[in-house]
């Protein structure tokens, strides 16, 4: 896929390849993306809480198969540049977001019920790695939630310099000694 359609250039944003029923029940494909600036998918950009994003890229792998009544997805996915204004987030607009994701999950839309296998989430050095499994069925008492996530001992500083100004504006400036880690089960 490019942007050719819409009298740009003929670049190839992404691609994607393999084979799949229109029913979903059995296939895989897989969708690489070399990094590309969001501002060649106006489209896109325009839906999403963003603004002045148009130089923010995104680029990676994702791997989708479809069998047993099961979606399976599994990739790594670049994020930098993104400028994220909405008011549960933060007050401010939340600039220079972006992230290295490394994840496999597992859907089983019949319960519904999501595992997440793995899910690496790393900012400037900071990696914050998750496993869990929702349970969300439409009856309300019948749902279940567990979460797993865990941070290895990391220098605070280096913590707080990861997190963007904008989500704790009141910690401008602070500088931090000693090391932060967090093991955390809910």
């Amino acid at each position: 896929f490019s942007d050719r359609d819409a009298g740009r250039s003929t670049e190839r944003l992404w691609a994607l390849t393999g084979r799949v029923r229109r029913d979903l029940s059995e296939g895989a494909l897989n969708v690489s993306m070399d990094a590309f600036e969001l501002g060649k998918v106006p489209e896109v950009l325009a839906r999403l809480p963003l603004v002045e994003s148009e130089t923010a890229t995104v680029g990676g792998r994702v791997a989708l198969s479809f069998g047993a009544g099961l979606a399976r997805a599994e990739g790594q996915v670049r994020i930098d540049g993104l400028n994220v204004a909405h008011p549960l987030l933060a007050r401010e607009v939340v600039r220079d977001v972006g992230f290295d994701l490394d994840f496999a999950a597992e859907l089983d839309p019949a319960k519904p019920r999501l595992v997440l296998h793995h899910a690496r989430v790393n900012r400037r050095g900071v990696e914050l790695r998750l496993r869990g499994d929702l349970l969300h069925p439409a009856e309300r008492n019948d749902r279940q939630y567990r979460l797993h996530a865990e941070i290895s001992p990391t220098p605070c500083q280096q913590v707080l310099e990861a997190i963007p100004t904008a989500l704790v504006p009141a910690l401008s400036g602070f500088e931090l000694g000693g090391n932060f880690d967090l093991e955390v089960d809910a």
